[in-house]
């Protein structure tokens, strides 16, 4: 991020150094994905609002079957032919209600979406956080500037790496 000049030294010194500029690079990124990921889950959770009952069957069932294969280990005995149908029968049967409670229906999924308007957002709250971090001011356009270089970065460490 060099300030015009030819030669060397010439024109405004950076503002900040490279180290500086990689971690609030990565704080960026970082903050992209979280903030894309929760929302991709907020939209998860209003389509499946029915869904949420299957988690509760989902443990109920696994502390039942934990609970009895303590039980048998606990007296000392080894785990038999016939316990291995009774984790195969209770399996059979958790699947049985999970078919019964939710059959027609689908289960949404979605990948996580950035939207620009958090982007921006983002952008405010890292520069603003590291103006008063560094006491240098720092703009969202450089913090954009900084994530697109600490992208760059990884993707080179990356294609070193394989």
């Amino acid at each position: 991020m060099g300030h015009g000049g030819k030669r060397k030294g010439a024109g405004r010194p950076p503002i900040l150094d490279e180290m500086q500029r990689y971690r609030i690079g990565l704080d960026c990124l970082r903050r992209f994905e979280k903030r894309a990921l929760e929302k991709g889950k907020e939209r998860e959770r209003a389509c499946n609002s029915g869904f949420d009952e299957l988690d509760e069957i989902r443990a109920q069932y696994d502390n039942k079957l934990s609970r009895h294969l303590i039980y048998r280990l606990s007296k000392g005995e080894k785990p038999r032919g016939i316990e291995y149908q009774a984790i195969e029968q209770h399996l059979s049967a958790f699947e049985d209600i999970i078919d019964g409670k939710f059959v027609g229906s689908r289960l949404v999924i979605f990948n996580p979406i950035r939207h620009y308007a958090e982007r921006t957002k983002i952008l405010q709250e890292i520069a603003q956080e590291y103006s008063s971090f560094y006491s240098a001011r720092i703009t969202p356009r450089m913090v954009r500037k900084c994530a697109e270089e600490a992208r760059a970065l990884e993707e080179t460490l990356r294609e070193q790496q394989s």
